[in-house]
């Protein structure tokens, strides 16, 4: 699915209403999710642990770096919600089918957004971070085949910790929030998986 668009933005369809996942909007709401990590680690500090907190600071301090870092490496279409509510596999012939559902947030940035929301949704708690580092090596291998550009290994690293600390910052901060009504059955695991791989990773 990445590898369709990777480095082709100019040839996405008009029609699909890209979402703007770019420097401008990344930065006017960076004090909003300042402050939405402040709340939600004082409302959930089992979840948005103290030193997990930290790190998402520390990330929106290095943001306008960052972000340059981001729009230089390849980009494509991505779901931008693409976690296993909104996946299914249809038998389809030989092998099955991919089946994304809920296009309703379709961007433009680099596939390691998708690539890490996934990989904390599907893997089961308490997953060893090398297992997340040995599924991303081979889906970082697997794109380089069917694009055909070369992903720089250390490059592709550093843009899936950059992609699972804005999921920290705004998607799962936004989550949070509903969670205080809704308890989402699912976030435990999920950040868990989430924060263990921030904490082991952007700090090396």
């Amino acid at each position: 699915m990445h590898s369709e668009y990777l480095g082709k933005e100019d040839i996405l369809p008009k029609e699909i209403g890209l979402l703007a996942v770019d420097k401008d909007s990344l930065l006017a709401g960076r004090d909003l999710m300042r402050e939405l990590t402040r709340y939600n680690s004082g409302r959930f500090p089992e979840i948005v642990t103290k030193d997990c907190a930290e790190a998402i600071f520390a990330f929106l301090d290095d943001l306008p770096g960052v972000l340059e870092a981001m729009e230089k490496s390849p980009r494509t279409l991505t779901h931008n919600d693409f976690n296993t509510r909104n996946i299914a596999l249809r038998s389809s012939g030989e092998h099955p089918r991919l089946v994304v559902y809920d296009w309703e947030l379709p961007s433009v940035q680099n596939p390691q957004r998708d690539l890490i929301e996934f990989l904390v949704y599907a893997l089961p708690e308490n997953v060893p971070v090398r297992l997340i580092d040995e599924y991303a090596e081979y889906y970082r291998k697997k794109l380089e085949e069917k694009s055909r550009i070369v992903m720089n290994k250390d490059e592709f690293d550093r843009l899936l910790i950059y992609h699972s600390l804005v999921l920290a910052s705004r998607r799962f901060n936004l989550y949070l929030l509903a969670h205080n009504v809704m308890q989402f059955s699912f976030m435990n695991r999920v950040y868990a998986n989430l924060s263990r791989f921030i904490l082991d990773t952007y700090r090396r």
